[in-house]
């Protein structure tokens, strides 16, 4: 007998349960619906929200590809660029020092020498090697070679002549 005593217990228990139930939605039914359609109201602006999140990502990735590769192309033309603008400044240099070589040379080779220009050009070459390296370039090999016997020659020269000065002047 016990366990149909809990039995009936148990169904005089949800019977009570089912009716508080229905008192509860009963009078509670407009709040109930209202949250329900609130439910429903905030599902649609969630989903409105997140059509528009994904239509934004689009344009976002969109906008990407079109600034991506310019931005990227941009900065490879400016490497070029860079490089282009080294490459000139070493022919400047090289178209320089192949100048002032050639002056160098009449300098040297006409009569009377010209020691002081010699030694002026030989100056300008030596700023014009003082930033970049030059050594190694084929088209500047034979005027190194030049320009160093010149600042020799011109280095005995210039010697010679302060020994004329001092023995001219009386100095030991």
């Amino acid at each position: 007998m016990l366990i149909t005593d809990h039995l009936n217990k148990l169904t005089l228990g949800l019977n009570c349960l089912e009716r508080e139930i229905e008192n509860q939605v009963g009078s509670h039914y407009e709040d109930l619906l209202s949250q329900a359609t609130g439910v429903e109201t905030l599902e649609d602006v969630l989903n409105t929200m997140h059509t528009r999140i994904q239509t934004l990502l689009a344009g976002v990735e969109r906008l990407r590809v079109r600034v991506v590769e310019p931005f990227h192309r941009v900065e490879r033309h400016t490497m070029v660029l860079g490089r282009l603008q080294a490459s000139c400044e070493l022919l400047r240099r090289v178209i320089r020092c192949l100048m002032l070589s050639h002056r160098l040379q009449q300098q040297l080779s006409t009569e009377p020498r010209d020691i002081t220009k010699a030694a002026i050009s030989l100056s300008e070459l030596d700023h014009l090697g003082r930033d970049i390296d030059l050594t190694g370039l084929e088209v500047l090999e034979k005027e190194q070679r030049l320009v160093r016997q010149a600042r020799s020659d011109v280095e005995k020269q210039a010697a010679l002549m302060m020994d004329r000065g001092n023995s001219f002047a009386g100095v030991p």
